[in-house]
């Protein structure tokens, strides 16, 4: 992945390892700096940063769209000043932890480089390049247990308050009737994958008059730590997993599957 954004006098190249990244994930590249100008430019407020933004006011060009998470230190050589048509480069890196903020339909973390002013917001002088933050490969994992052996369908997937939160639509088998949607949270907490269900349930209900339908949400959690979901070869447990799911499941079935 690449980007370029010019300020007088400088050309900001970006070069990014890779396309896509899951939680965990260090994100690495290299920034090139090129002096356009006829007369040495100060390096001062030059950088990296890693942010997050809603992307409808990226699009509005909001000023102040952008949260800045982190700043990459750059190792550039000069003694702050850029010589004409000189250039220089260095190499920057983020470690993102097992939490950190996925992409998903309306928001995104961003790669902004550039020069920044002091005190100015960081979205109206850098430029920017959106990246794709994907779960970690254990919620992935997890979703195609339900979405194979269940049937259960993902209908979104979005970043809430520091969970990776799944809607999904239920089966349409009889035993599952009176379900209407399962949310699944996931995080990593104290070295363990916390797994929140919470199942959003209906039953028709008849009166002497009427008839009407009444809703209630059942909540259970789960926690794996890695020897659970993990086996001592790397490769993801589904069979514990899967177990796991199924006496979660058997809480909430309206009558038996067998």
């Amino acid at each position: 992945m690449k980007g370029v954004f010019f300020k007088k006098p400088f050309e900001f190249k970006v070069l990014v390892h890779g396309e896509s990244w899951r939680q965990g994930d260090c994100i690495s590249g290299t920034l090139e700096i090129r002096n356009q100008g006829s007369e040495a430019g100060p390096l001062a407020g030059v950088g990296v940063f890693l942010a997050y933004a809603d992307m409808k006011e990226v699009a509005a060009k909001a000023d102040d769209a952008f949260s800045v998470l982190s700043s990459a230190p750059l190792d550039i050589s000069g003694g702050g000043q850029l010589e004409p048509q000189g250039s220089c480069s260095a190499n920057w890196q983020f470690q993102l932890d097992l939490n950190f903020a996925i992409t998903d339909k309306s928001r995104s973390p961003y790669l902004l480089f550039g020069q920044c002013d002091s005190g100015s917001q960081p979205g109206v002088q850098l430029g920017k390049l959106q990246l794709t933050v994907l779960p970690v490969q254990q919620v992935e994992e997890f979703l195609q247990i339900l979405q194979i052996e269940y049937r259960y369908v993902v209908k979104s997937t979005k970043f809430n308050k520091g969970w990776v939160e799944v809607k999904l639509a239920p089966p349409s088998a009889r035993s599952f009737a009176s379900l209407e949607q399962l949310i699944l949270g996931f995080r990593h907490h104290a070295g363990a994958l916390e797994v929140n269900y919470e199942f959003k349930m209906k039953k028709i209900e008849v009166g002497p008059a009427s008839m009407g339908v009444a809703k209630s949400v059942k909540e259970f959690s789960q926690s794996f730590t890695p020897a659970e979901y993990q086996l001592p070869s790397g490769r993801f447990n589904h069979e514990k997993i899967q177990a796991a799911i199924e006496t979660i499941l058997k809480q909430v079935e309206s009558e038996p599957r067998w």
